[in-house]
């Protein structure tokens, strides 16, 4: 399994997809809404946010969950010096977190971290045309946009995560890519095989 960083300068990016675009649109007709993620942070948005994190993320190859307090100092650090302005949260009809992106500007560069949505959503609406990760993309990237800056950075995508998307329709504008590959070794009676 790899899993892959793609950077595109933002002056050659597509902000306006149109599967971003429409998986947007249908994600509040299906009466979702996306807001900034920032506000709303505290110790119980922190707590729902792990829950996502581990939900969304339990079958990815070689997961390992974190614990909440390593996930509170990462996620929830607002001393930390990054601009995590970018980041979204989606909310369901009572106003519950059901997936998220954090984002951040550094410097020139806008980044991607993590995209993630609860399993439910998925059960409830199926995949098809939309992607709540696509709507939340949708958002950053209007954000992006009116930020300027250089760079656009998706990191850390899996070889079959829908947020490979960007790099998926944008790969003649991938400027830089890295890849990490990451692999099981089997151990028979403590020796590594």
């Amino acid at each position: 399994m790899r899993y892959h960083s793609h950077f595109f300068r933002t002056q050659q990016f597509n902000f306006d997809w149109k599967l971003t675009t429409r998986s947007a649109e249908m994600v509040r007709r299906k009466g979702y809404s996306i807001v900034p993620l920032l506000p709303l942070l505290g110790p119980q948005t922190l707590a729902r946010l792990h829950e996502v994190t581990l939900a969304a993320f339990e079958g990815n190859f070689l997961f390992e969950p974190i614990d909440f307090g390593s996930f509170s100092s990462i996620y929830g650090n607002k001393d930390s010096g990054i601009d995590a302005s970018l980041s979204r949260a989606l909310l369901d009809e009572s106003g519950r977190i059901m997936g998220y992106v954090y984002a951040f500007r550094q410097d020139a560069f806008a980044v991607i971290k993590t995209i993630c949505v609860d399993p439910i959503v998925m059960k409830r609406l199926g995949s098809g045309l939309w992607s709540a990760s696509y709507a939340l993309v949708a958002d950053v990237n209007i954000e992006v946009k009116k930020l300027g800056v250089d760079w656009y950075v998706s990191a850390l995508t899996a070889d079959d995560a829908s947020s490979r998307f960007m790099a998926k329709a944008c790969g003649k504008l991938n400027d830089f890519s890295h890849s990490y590959a990451l692999y099981v070794r089997r151990f028979l009676n403590g020796v590594p095989t």
